[in-house]
């Protein structure tokens, strides 16, 4: 999976430095939903027919009197099981701790909570299986696309068989997820979704998502804009054959592809990471920082050189009684793993230091441990994703 670095600091930094998001959240602004995929994207025959009522009678059944559903957010409320699945009846597909809104702050709390939703995704995961085996099809693609949105049990991230099979049973994932981000805030339980299906999307970017990738980085939403530069990356993927066999790229699932983009593509790519590089947002200019690397271009070199001297950095939680603090700076790491495809070495400048030495580490940065700006504060919003690589 593309990487991230867990809320908890003690973790190692994974390869592709994607970073803390999940901690007291503000509201959302911006813009999240003009372009669709059209029906014929990838909806198989044997999912029209066995959707066809749910297709026919979403609005009416979610008593929907708001603006037009687009197409893809009625195809993702039918097959998720929005409009029929008794999973759905407190607004979210599946159950966590509603105590996590005010606890997020406490470490100790969200540890029992993440526990919590742990276990909450095994059982889940436990009926998904019991309705596979007893061919109620509709129930296993409904709990199979949950534990697909699944965020928060980051241990249970590495199974990829529930993706694997709503793929397999013809459902098109990627217009579910571009369905739930096209709906309106108000329509009951896809907002809470925003964040996890951005992450889908930006795992699995494709040219066919392009346009919407290209409009998602102008969102407002920080978490939502960073994804999709990074999903502009992977879109924009370039090999090269001076690349060093340990620059990770291997680790990516998907596996990462060159898809031969037009000038123009590239261009309209090339501006939006430009303008993540410039952002005032942390998360935006790491994802910048990846999306660089893998795009290869001219300006990629020299661009990661000024985000490996970025100042942000985020400072692990006191603990009393012991003087040492991870420091982490996250634009750098994502910079220095990205160089590390042109040959170029540089410190990410992280590390566990105490007293002068983390006075000295710190001095000349700019603290963002608490920077929640632009970002959502509903649980599902916290995602995590894995690497099966990392760096020291």
């Amino acid at each position: 999976m593309i990487a991230c670095l867990r809320t908890n600091l003690s973790a190692r930094m994974s390869v592709c430095a994607f970073l803390i998001i999940c901690c007291p959240m503000c509201s959302l602004s911006g813009t999240h939903a003009n372009p669709t995929l059209q029906s014929s994207s990838g909806t198989s025959q044997e999912i029209n027919l066995l959707f066809d009522d749910e297709f026919q009678q979403v609005q009416t059944k979610l008593k929907w009197h708001g603006e037009r559903l687009t197409e893809d957010t009625v195809y993702a409320a039918a097959v998720s099981g929005l409009t029929w699945y008794s999973g759905w009846e407190q607004h979210r597909l599946f159950s966590l701790s509603q105590d996590i809104k005010d606890n997020k702050t406490d470490p100790n709390k969200r540890d029992l909570i993440l526990r919590e939703a742990e276990d909450d995704y095994q059982l889940r995961h436990s009926a998904w299986q019991t309705a596979k085996r007893s061919g109620r099809k509709k129930e296993a693609i409904a709990l199979g696309i949950s534990l697909v949105l699944a965020s928060g049990a980051d241990k249970t991230r590495h199974d990829i068989s529930p993706y694997q099979f709503v793929r397999a049973s013809g459902v098109d994932i990627e217009r579910v997820c571009l369905g739930i981000l096209q709906a309106p805030e108000s329509l009951k339980g896809f907002a809470n979704y925003w964040y996890a299906a951005a992450d889908i999307l930006s795992h699995h970017a494709n040219p066919r998502l392009l346009p919407y990738l290209l409009h998602l980085a102008n969102s407002d939403d920080t978490f939502l804009r960073s994804r999709a530069v990074a999903g502009l990356g992977i879109v924009g993927f370039q090999n090269r054959s001076a690349d060093p066999p340990d620059c990770g790229h291997h680790a990516f699932f998907p596996p990462l592809h060159e898809y031969g983009l037009s000038v123009g593509e590239r261009k309209l790519l090339m501006k939006e990471l430009i303008e993540g590089v410039q952002s005032d947002k942390y998360l935006i200019r790491a994802a910048a920082a990846l999306a660089l690397s893998l795009v290869a271009e001219d300006q990629s070199q020299p661009l990661l050189l000024k985000l490996s001297k970025d100042r942000a950095y985020i400072l692990s939680p006191e603990i009393k009684g012991n003087k040492t603090r991870q420091i982490s700076f996250p634009v750098r790491l994502a910079a220095a793993i990205g160089l590390k495809r042109y040959g170029v070495s540089v410190n990410g400048g992280s590390g566990e230091f105490s007293g002068k030495a983390l006075d000295a580490a710190k001095r000349g940065g700019q603290e963002v441990t608490n920077d929640h700006r632009n970002l959502r504060k509903d649980p599902e919003s916290i995602v995590t994703l894995e690497s099966s690589e990392e760096l020291e």
